[in-house]
Parts: structure tokens; sequence; C-alpha cells
């Protein structure tokens, strides 16, 4: 990752920080790659780390072990050398809190906060660092309310502050205000925010200020001790080029890892997107880029042509065994709260009035692309402000939840008073259900879509999407056009990767281009997808989704090879 940086360019000669350089692991790299380019002696070492080596972080046994690695590389030999080799340490590794204070551009004097003018002012009279790296740390808001409060108040929390956001995101920003003109940038951290909404005003900076030269996609490979889930390294200028970026996709390489600039070889999968190509729909797009992507410009959004909602949260649909735990045996693991098996259903013996509240519920698990099950393999107890203002009516329901009641009256909706306890947490509008849909399996390998024409209750980890208009191409025609190679292409480009798995969030699919109109065609499509779900032979099927691939391509108007 150092050498990547330090191969060329002013970085050769320039300043380097690591902005939270915990025990000092990024800048001994950093320190080893200049010492590569020319064999030092202790003062040579000791030159290169007072010249160049800077790091910063909130922890002082971090920063005293870092001091201490550094000063065993440089090794001096004498006692002025070792005295003048603290000195520097001392100067060059601070103990601070890289994201409060002013960067270098302040010219008031800082009272509150750590000082980059006071702490590096030679950094300051050149503008700022040649490059900064590191692997800040990752922490969701959730998990750090406290921290990101403190952060809120200072000016970079001011400026880039999101919902949904990861801590690292401010030190991606603070490394830019820290860097000159022109300098680089290389973090390695986790790759989930190219696609994230709390990554919106980060994409948008970069997009706006820098020019992002080399992305590493590391896939779910294990990069440090106790962290797990995919990584990347990005590299970027701060500066606005037409330059393309190069990206290396280490997915399927056993370690060890390639210079990610040089040495590659056939077997590395590598390819060139232009700036343009990177920052599409809102995110940080990293897949190769698309051969008809011509053919969705101008397109008509899915989100403006159909309703679209996610499934509900029943919070709990079951008895899972942290909740098993909380009711202190009270209940069994897998037994049903709002969604009911057939045998509860019929022991809970409910009567005439509790019987219409059950809905009939598809588990995730038994949907798939064109299948949908001729019958429910659940009951939910569809409990709303609507269906259930009391419990009056429905004894045996009351005498059902009242085990759970210690447990869903915890939950945020009731104990804001926005829901009763017996309630379901989140139930949406029931005509999204009842209603023919479109289904939309979130997380999957391949994107999954499969038409209901009757109603079908389903959790939060399905979407739907309902008609909106006539104008619309019908519900069945989108379903094929949906589960097409086409829009399969098009989703691996812009939905977020989930280790194996496309994650198809309503973000996404309501930013699918649709194609062009033909109702003749259309038709056609919505009679095969009819066919197709129907069910029939492996051959036939695959006939029948040739079929529909040929269409689709037709309609965005894919030419046959001749």
């Amino acid at each position: 990752m150092a050498r990547g940086c330090l191969l060329g360019g002013s970085e050769q000669t320039g300043t380097i920080l690591d902005p939270a350089c915990g025990d000092g692991m990024f800048l001994i790299g950093a320190a080893e790659e200049i010492l590569a380019a020319r064999r030092s002696s202790a003062p040579g070492r000791l030159k290169i780390v007072r010249e160049r080596i800077f790091g910063v972080d909130l922890d002082p046994a971090a920063i005293q072990q870092a001091r201490q690695r550094l000063e065993s590389w440089i090794a001096s030999r004498t006692v002025e050398l070792r005295a003048e080799t603290q000195r520097v340490l001392a100067a060059n590794l601070r103990i601070g809190n890289t994201l409060t204070g002013d960067d270098f551009s302040a010219t008031a004097q800082v009272t509150d906060g750590f000082s980059w003018c006071d702490a590096f002012p030679q950094i300051a009279a050149a503008g700022g660092f040649d490059l900064v790296l590191g692997n800040p740390p990752y922490r969701r808001e959730l998990a750090a309310k406290e921290l990101f409060d403190t952060i809120a108040q200072t000016r970079v929390g001011e400026l880039w502050r999101q919902p949904r956001m990861d801590l690292w995101y401010y030190f991606l920003h603070r490394g830019l205000d820290l860097l000159r003109p022109g300098g680089t940038l290389s973090f390695i951290v986790n790759s989930y925010w190219t696609a994230s909404r709390g990554a919106e005003k980060l994409i948008e900076r970069l997009r706006q200020e820098t020019t992002v030269d080399e992305v590493v996609l590391l896939g779910t490979r294990k990069i440090f001790d106790g962290v797990t889930g995919r990584h990347l390294i990005v590299r970027l200028r701060k500066a606005c080029s037409r330059s393309s970026c190069r990206v290396i996709s280490l997915e399927n390489r056993a370690c060890p890892f390639p210079d990610s600039s040089h040495e590659l070889d056939v077997g590395i999968d590598t390819y060139e997107l232009t700036q343009e190509d990177l920052y599409t729909s809102g995110g940080l797009t990293l897949a190769r880029p698309l051969a008809h992507a011509h053919l969705f410009e101008g397109c008509r959004l899915l989100g403006e042509a159909y309703d679209t909602a996610q499934g509900m949260a029943e919070n709990p649909p079951r008895v899972n065994r942290r909740l098993a735990q909380k009711l202190d045996g009270a209940a069994n693991v897998g037994d049903g709260v709002f969604v009911l098996s057939d045998e509860e259903v019929a022991q809970l013996d409910f009567n005439a009035a509790e019987r219409a509240l059950l809905r009939p519920y598809f588990e995730t698990a038994t949907l798939d692309r064109y299948a949908l099950p001729d019958q429910p393999s659940h009951q939910v107890l569809y409990l709303t402000r609507d269906t259930a203002a009391t419990l009056d009516e429905f004894s045996n329901v009351r005498r059902h939840l009242k085990k759970y009641r210690k447990v869903l009256e915890q939950r945020r909706e009731t104990r804001q008073g926005q829901n009763a306890w017996w309630h379901l947490h989140w139930p949406r509008r029931q005509e999204i259900f009842a209603e023919p849909a479109v289904l939309s399996i979130q997380m999957g390998q391949v994107p999954r879509f499969v038409l209901a024409n009757r109603a079908a209750y389903v959790g939060f980890s399905v979407n739907l999407i309902s008609a909106r208009t006539p104008e619309a191409p019908s519900l069945a025609a989108l379903t094929g056009i949906l589960n097409s190679s086409i829009a399969a292409a098009w989703f691996t480009r812009h939905a977020k990767q989930r280790g194996v798995n496309l994650e198809i969030n309503l973000h996404v699919l309501r930013r699918f281009p649709l194609p062009p109109r033909d109702t003749k065609q259309e038709q056609q499509l919505a009679e095969l997808v009819q066919a197709r779900q129907a069910g029939s032979s492996a051959v036939e099927c695959a006939q029948q989704e040739a079929r529909i691939d040929k269409i689709v391509a037709g309609l965005y108007g894919v030419r046959e090879q001749a």
C-alpha cells in the first residue's frame, strides 16, 4: 500500500501522515519503502523520520508503542543520536484527536482541540502533507453516539455529519483537509460505503475535489486480526483530472498481495473506469463497466413509474435465542410471536374475529426467482391501530402475546406511544400486501423477482413494487424486465455487494432504468412470465428465460448479432 503511493510523484520526497497511526504499522511500512530506495545508516534513517514521517493518535499507549517501534527501526548507536531520535519522535508522533481543532487553513488561534498548525508548523507552511495513509477506525453511530455527538460540535462534524455514516468517513474528510493540493491519500477501509446513503456527502466530495487513481478490491480475505467483512484500498489525489481509475480485483486470489501498481500477472482481474463511470446514481460504482451503458441514458426510473415499499417489520416474527434468554424460559426458540405456523394457529383456538386478523405470510426463504408457493408458509397476526385498536374482542390473541409483553413494550415505537404493545412494529400499509405486486428479494447472488397476483404479506427482507398508473408496463412484464440478463448486469454494477450476495435495497431499486415502451412486446413478455411462473421442465424454463432475455434486450435497443 505504501509502495504504491511512493513509487512516483512528489511523494518520493514528501511528508507522510497517518492520522490514526495506532502502533505505527503503516508509518514503519512507509519508512521501509523509503529506505529501500536508498540504503541509509542510522543517521539516514533518523533523517527519513525527521523530515517525512508523522502520526497522530488519541491513545497515549499507542503513540508510545509507535515511538518505540520507530526508535528500534532507527537503531541509533550513540547516546547523542538516541537523544535526538527521542526528540524527533516526540515532535513527529503526537497524542491528539485528529478530528477536533482546525486544519492548516485556520487563521485564528486554536482554543479547543488538536492544533495542527502548532503541532506541525513546517507542514502548515508547506500547505499540507504530501501523503496521508492508514487504516482509520470503523465505528457506526449506534455504537458510539457520545463520540459522534462530540464530533458534531466540531467544524468537521458541522460540515460532514449525516445519518448512517461511519466514523472513518470523518478521517477521510480530515485527511483531505490536511493534504496539500495535488497530494495523495490512501486508506484501507471496509467496502460497504460505496453504495451507502450514509456516505453520500463523502462520495460527493470525492467527486468534486479528487481524482480516484486506483482501487484494490480485497474481497472477504482476512486483513487484520478480529476484523471481518469486505475491504478495499483506495488511492486518490487532491486534484480533479480526467485520468482513469484502475480497479484491481483480488477477490479470488490467494495471499500474498502483489503490489497494487506493479508485479501484476494475467491471473489478476484489472480494468479501467473513467471518473464519470465511478460516480453513478449517487454512489461510487466499482464494478466493470456495462457493455450497453449508453442504452440506460435518459430512461424513466422505476421509482417514477411504480410505488415501492419494504415489507413489514414484525419485531419479532418469532422467538430467537436472544429473545428466549430475555423471557427466562417462558418461550422456546422458534415459537411464533406474530408469525405463526398452521399448527400454532390451530393450537391457539382463535375465534372468528381473531381468525380475521390472520394474513397469508410468505417466509423469504420460500420465495425465489419466478417462484411463489401456491400456499403461504405461515400466517401473520396483522395487528395495527386500524385492525386491533384494543384487544377486547381478541382474548386468545391477548393470552398468546401476554408472555411476550415485557419484550414488546421495550420497542421504540411502543415506548414513544405510537403503537400499543400488541401491535406490529412497522406494519406498513395493508394495501401493498393485499394488491398484486412484484416481490423483490433484497439479498441474493443474483437478482430475484417474482410476481404475486394474490395477497402476499412479507417481512422487511423483501421489497414490493406495485402499479401506480396504467401507463407503466404491467407487473408481469416488469417481472421479466427485472429478472433479465440486462437488468442483472445493471444491478451487479449498482447494488451493494454483501459477501457473495447483492443487496438490492429500495434506494437501488427505485433507480433502475426502465426500457422504452412497446406494448406489443410487453404483452409477449407478460405471457412468457406467466408461463415461466406456472412451472415446467428445466429445459422449458431455460427456453422461456432465453426468450424473455431476447425481448428485454430488444426493448432496450440491443441489436441481435448477425
